[in-house]
């Protein structure tokens, strides 16, 4: 015959633990040598692998500080303490107690009542033997009785209860332990008087057949007894003081509120509490300290010739699992519900009532009355053919509380919901949310039963259909209502197109934070973005907010802007970020988009009227147009655009090429704090210079200026602007209103203000956000080459020098000296292609900002460029000719001057030899070649 197997020890498990008890003399010295016969019990729970992760050392001081705990004890009393928290962890909770039903969930209850959690849990029940004064003298043997022992390493609690705001402190919980410990022992010393006045009841109701059999399941373990009390009729009814036991023993414990002061209740509450007929169920206002912490549930019976006995306690929770219909007294009242609702048992109506009935909240059932139920239940038979969302409304008899059974859609149910539905009705009724109870089942609806606080006689009337739209409002999904917006928006036929891209595209965290008019101007604005193509975005005032406070809604194709990247082009315009939320859109059938939500601040007041120049200024710097620079806070402080701030940036560029001492960031930081000067310069410029202004008077502007240039007190601000002003001054043509990426202006260098010598006759500065560069004539008529310089702080000078050495070399022919050059900006790139490449993109640059402004000849006349006002006289003529660098260029210039309608021809001086680079001179198609 087979042996019988037998369990295989856990050898690494006792090791452990002989190693831990090994430990305990070295941890706690002074201990008896039964402290060790506490280490397996107290562990025996501990799973194998957790245990093996403890320090032996660890393990016995838990032991050690738990029987030193359990040495001594008063008699019917429970010992508690909490140890402070170690090293970063949370108070420690040690009880001993005699051991006694519910112990361990009424100090669980305690913990949740105060926001705790439990990190570990050791619960060992041992046979405790103790001397008369309560010293502990060893385990088990004759005379030993069990005693529960706990030891509980607290946690950050997993959530609050519903209604309830968890008491803070180590000596709230403290207190609540104790309170739980002293009311298990009461409840339990009571039990068998609790038992024998339900028993008393039972008998009281022998005339009520489904009454005694509802106290009859009570007694079989399906209601956990807490108290009794026991009210008499009479003036103001009184409470029977013989009768007060368990938890209500204090009469100052009141079971209701309403109930409080008798002798002050209106006489048709005290007949709806002292008038049962035969039994009631009711929830008390307090919450149960024993066993569960939820609010007690009280069962109200009629004692025969007046008075009622009040018996407090928790469902057990078989009675909120089984079939109402198996459980006596309430399997009568659904048939009489059932009956009432007029509808044949086998019928589909029939059928659909009674599962409604089945998984109908419990204490419902137990507490509404039958017409509530029924009106209720039809609202449910009615959503299971026409779901929607819905409310069943419910006021307690005492006004303690509004019981609401809601319905709301499943497919957009979530926390977020419960919570917003929960706090829209607790609003309402001026009450709080004090418990809620979800179900979901496989129907499209989700129900949930709202319990709203509230204080009795101050329930304000509340108009329910009013309540049920905005419930339903409020629980319409962020899809639904997209649709509709969608809809009013662009019409049936574009909506259905856009919502069936759209509709799935905005993640959850979007539609929580987000409201569908924001999510109708997002859709638009990242509608149609493809890979490769540049952000797109959105800026205005948030309603309310501050002056400085601005939105900034960023769409990004594909991949999100780095926040590094993005915050230099915000401080460039004086904006700071204060917060950024990133969303990323996925759009069915198209690319996704990273929607950047940023908060911006403003450094000074925004004027409604400046903000689509931030947004155009800061789309420019996304584009890369525009440079990242100070001069950009022109746009915020002085109303500038991106490109007129451009103009005053390529100003001073020039100025330091000529040796002007300030640094940038002095220029800046004048304009910053005199912007009224920046305004007037634009002014200025305008005047002279936009095809289509409406006014060349100069005169407002001038003495605009004086006064302002006589008002300064900052010598070093007076240098600058006053500098600004002479370059401005000497400027004579620009392309600035051809609207191109590139920016050309030609000066009167004589009349430009200080610069080293030689001055030129004429020159041409061009700025991008790519090179820089400019044309040096020193006559009307002049030639030399293009030069592509590395200099990128003084190329001026590098090319300044080489004009005066043209125009020397040029002494003996008609034309005298020019020259040119340009510098690429930013990082250039290491490949020699695409340096190459970048070189010739910068040199197309220069020449173009050349030919717009040269005049070319038309049957004789000179003709000016489109859009380009002339401050000189006619001016036709000039070279395009090659120099270090860009020898291998000339094809370059021939293509662009044919574009301009100019004339390229060979040349060549008398001594030019085979093999020399040929160079090349543009002109008007009349100059001679």
């Amino acid at each position: 015959m087979d042996s019988i197997p037998t369990a295989t020890p856990d050898r690494l498990r006792e090791e452990l633990l002989a190693a831990a008890a090994a430990a305990l003399p070295r941890v706690a010295p002074g201990l008896p040598a039964e402290a060790a016969a506490l280490i397996p019990p107290l562990f025996a729970a501990l799973p194998t692998a957790e245990l093996a992760a403890e320090p032996a050392e660890a393990l016995a001081e838990a032991a050690a500080s738990l029987f030193a705990h359990a040495l001594r004890r008063r008699p019917g009393e429970a010992a508690i303490r909490l140890l402070p928290p170690r090293h970063g962890t949370h108070p420690v909770a040690e009880i001993v107690t005699d051991d006694m039903p519910f112990l361990v969930d009424s100090a669980l209850a305690a913990l949740a009542l105060t926001g705790r959690g439990v990190k570990r849990l050791l619960h060992p029940i041992l046979p405790v033997r103790r001397d008369a004064e309560g010293t502990l003298i060893g385990f088990g043997g004759e005379g030993a009785r069990a005693e529960s022992l706990m030891r509980i390493e607290t946690g950050p609690g997993a959530g609050r209860l519903p209604g309830m705001r968890p008491a803070e402190g180590d000596e709230a919980l403290l207190a609540a332990l104790s309170r739980a410990m002293a009311d298990t022992r009461t409840a339990v010393s009571a039990f068998p008087a609790l038992l024998e006045r339900l028993g008393a009841a039972e008998r009281e109701l022998q005339g009520e057949p489904d009454a005694a059999a509802f106290l009859r399941w009570l007694a079989e373990d399906n209601f956990v007894l807490l108290g009794h009390r026991r009210l008499d009729p009479g003036e103001g009814a009184s409470l029977v003081a013989s009768e007060q036991i368990g938890l209500l023993a204090d009469p100052a414990l009141p079971v209701f509120d309403a109930l409080r002061d008798l002798s002050a209740v209106p006489e048709a509450l005290r007949q709806a509490a002292l008038g049962v007929s035969p039994l009631a169920v009711m929830k008390a206002n307090m919450r149960a300290t024993v066993h569960r912490p939820q609010h007690a549930d009280v069962v109200l019976t009629r004692i025969p010739g007046g008075g009622v006995r009040l018996f407090l306690g928790l469902f057990a929770a078989s009675a909120y699992n089984r079939n109402p219909r198996s459980i006596p007294w309430l399997s009568r009242k659904v048939e009489r519900i059932l009956a009432m609702a007029g509808v044949s048992p086998d019928s589909h109506d029939g059928r659909a009532f009674r599962n409604i009935l089945d998984t109908w909240p419990r204490d419902e059932l137990f507490q509404a009355e039958e017409a509530e139920i029924l009106a209720a239940a039809r609202i449910a038979l009615d959503l299971s053919i026409r779901p929607r969302a819905a409310l069943s409304v419910r006021r307690d008899r005492f006004g303690r509380f509004v019981s609401i059974l809601a319905w709301l859609p499943r497919d957009s149910f979530d926390s977020a919901l419960r919570e917003r539905v929960g706090a829209l009705l607790a609003n309402a009724f001026d009450g709080r949310l004090s418990a809620w109870y979800t179900s979901l089942g496989d129907g499209p609806l989700a129900r949930v039963h709202y319990i709203i606080g509230t204080v009795p006689g101050r329930t304000p009337a509340v108009d329910e259909a009013a309540l049920r739209a905005a419930v339903a409002e409020a629980a319409r999904g962020f899809a639904e209502r997209l649709s509709e917006a969608l809809a009013a928006a662009k019409g049936e036929a574009a909506a259905s197109r856009l919502f069936a891209r759209w509709a799935e595209a905005f993640p959850e965290p979007y539609r929580q934070q987000e409201t569908v008019a924001q999510a109708l101007a997002d859709l638009e604005l990242a509608e149609g973005l493809a890979p490769g193509d540049l952000p797109r975005l959105a800026l205005r005032r948030p309603l309310g907010a501050d002056r400085r406070a601005l939105s900034l809604r960023l769409a990004s194709p594909g991949q999100p802007l780095p926040l590094a990247d993005a915050l230099p082009l915000f401080e460039s315009l004086d904006l700071r970020a204060i917060e950024e939320v990133p969303y990323r859109l996925e759009p069915r059938g198209a690319a996704p988009v990273v929607l950047h939500a940023y908060r911006l601040e403003a450094r000074a007041e925004v004027e409604e009227a400046r903000l689509p120049l931030l947004a155009e200024a800061l789309s420019a710097l996304l584009s890369g147009a525009a440079e990242p620079d100070g001069f950009n806070g022109l746009v915020l402080r002085a109303g500038l655009s991106w490109r007129e701030c451009w103009l005053l940036r390529a100003m001073f560029r020039w100025l330091k090429q000529v040796g002007f001492p300030f640094a940038q960031e002095s220029v800046e930081a004048a304009l910053a704090q005199h912007p009224e000067a920046a305004s007037l310069l634009v002014a200025l410029f305008r005047a002279r210079f936009d095809p289509d202004a409406p006014s060349r008077d100069e005169a407002r502007a001038a003495e605009a200026w004086a006064m302002l240039m006589e008002g300064l007190t900052d010598p070093d601000a007076e240098r600058i602007l006053l500098r600004l002003r002479t370059v401005l001054d000497a400027m004579l043509r620009t392309n600035f209103f051809q609207g191109k990426d590139y920016l050309a202006f030609k000066l009167d260098s004589a009349a430009a203000g200080e610069m080293p010598p030689p001055r030129p006759w004429r020159e041409i500065f061009v700025h991008s956000p790519r090179m820089e560069g400019c044309h040096l004539r020193a006559g009307p008529v002049a030639r030399g080459g293009i030069r592509w310089s590395d200099r990128r702080e003084d190329f001026r000078t590098e090319i300044l020098g080489l004009m005066k050495a043209q125009r020397l070399k040029n002494v003996i022919i008609v034309p005298t000296g020019a020259k040119g050059g340009f510098v690429l900006k930013g990082p250039v790139p290491a490949e020699r292609e695409a340096a190459q490449a970048a070189g010739i993109a910068a040199y197309r640059t220069l020449i173009r900002g050349m030919h717009d402004l040269t005049d070319t000849l038309d049957g004789g006349r000179a003709v000016p460029q489109p859009r380009v006002l002339r401050r000189d006289g006619d001016d036709p003529y000039i070279v395009a000719a090659a120099d270090k660098g860009t020898a291998t260029f000339s094809d370059i210039a021939n293509a662009l001057s044919a574009e301009y309608g100019f004339w390229l021809g060979d040349a060549s001086p008398p001594a030019a030899r085979p093999g020399t680079t040929t160079r090349r001179w543009a002109s008007p198609p009349a100059a001679p070649g």
